[in-house]
């Protein structure tokens, strides 16, 4: 039977002001079931895993939510009448935050149990996805000029070039996009450029932006000039539809995160949940991402050594774990720090 799904309508909920928009999976077969999930992924990301789950299970009607990562974490906290059946998102610090505050439910299953300590937490939290955070670069207008593969080679190369990429470097507004937020503190903790970066960045009137997307559009018409910290699976699949994109793996280190999943504790479809947590995390599921998605799965070994393109040859490469290390980037103090830092370098070149 022909997959049907419809696109319903853009909703502005009132207690988030928050934009999110809501995408219905009808079922293949009569519905005997609707899961709710909540993500902070893209549609055309997001629906090829949700389409291969409903191959799997036809019965399930699938209604997708998709948030902004913050977006996403204000309305679970500000709406818990609210709740999904699941949670999506890549701003594990967030993620890891609700659950450690005891809004998750256990699961495990034989497909729990195969994940490494590092991406899941208490049987409560679990990464499916591998995502280096890259440099990206518009090589047409660059042309022959050395590419930088490190973060200190990075700053020579703005400097260097100062004139021709003002207005011309993106990266997150980490104020507003809880991933930005979270790879800019690893990048705190990581490097000893890390301040010296941000001045260069901010003399050169870097713009910030929400998405890894709007950078990587921006990027490919010249809008751009280079992307710094961007989702390094979605910089690859750009870079396949647009060659003047070039993606550079850094060297000095890669900071790696994952896109996490829970179960929350008022779930009124936890059958279901547990379902396509365990999918997600199959040999099938793992298979769907890696080849109908951006997405960099977990589980390497369900990839064909040619499409590996971010694991090999990797002792340079930082995962972020799903541990209570996380919660360093929630607290508060800690937080204004950061933000205040960005602040200071992003505007007051301005």
């Amino acid at each position: 039977m022909k997959y049907f799904l419809a696109v319903l309508l853009l909703l502005l909920l009132p207690v988030t002001q928050a934009a999110s928009v809501i995408f219905k999976f009808e079922p293949q077969l009569t519905e005997l079931s609707v899961l709710d999930v909540y993500g902070a992924a893209d549609y055309p990301e997001i629906s090829p895993i949700i389409n291969a789950f409903q191959r799997k299970y036809p019965t399930i009607k699938v209604i997708y939510t998709e948030w902004s990562t913050n977006s996403l974490y204000k309305a679970f906290v500000e709406e818990p009448q609210s709740r999904p059946d699941i949670m999506l998102s890549s701003a594990m610090d967030l993620q890891f935050k609700l659950v450690n505050d005891g809004n998750a439910i256990s699961h495990t299953s034989a497909e729990t149990e195969r994940l490494p300590d590092w991406a899941k937490w208490r049987d409560q939290i679990f990464g499916f996805t591998f995502e280096p955070a890259v440099f990206a670069f518009n090589a047409d207008v660059l042309g022959d000029q050395f590419v930088p593969h490190t973060r200190t080679q990075l700053v020579q190369f703005i400097q260097q070039n100062s004139q021709q990429l003002n207005n011309k470097i993106g990266n997150f507004d980490v104020e507003k996009t809880g991933i930005g937020y979270l790879v800019l503190g690893h990048d705190r903790l990581q490097t000893s450029s890390y301040f010296r970066l941000l001045e260069v960045l901010g003399k050169t009137n870097a713009r910030s932006f929400t998405s890894s997307s709007a950078m990587l559009k921006a990027l490919s018409t010249g809008e751009l000039l280079l992307a710094y910290n961007i989702n390094g699976s979605y910089a690859n699949t750009w870079s396949g539809l647009h060659p003047n994109i070039k993606v550079v793996i850094p060297k000095d280190y890669t900071t790696v995160f994952m896109r996490s999943a829970f179960i929350p504790k008022q779930a009124k479809n936890t059958d279901d949940a547990r379902r396509f947590m365990d999918f997600l995390l199959s040999d099938e599921g793992q298979s769907e991402l890696s080849n109908k998605t951006s997405f960099n799965p977990l589980r390497q070994e369900v990839v064909a050594e040619e499409k590996r393109v971010f694991i090999g040859n990797s002792s340079s490469l930082r995962p972020i774990p799903l541990d209570l290390s996380l919660l360093v980037f929630t607290d508060k103090m800690k937080r204004e720090v950061i933000l205040n830092e960005w602040e200071y370098f992003m505007k007051d070149y301005d």
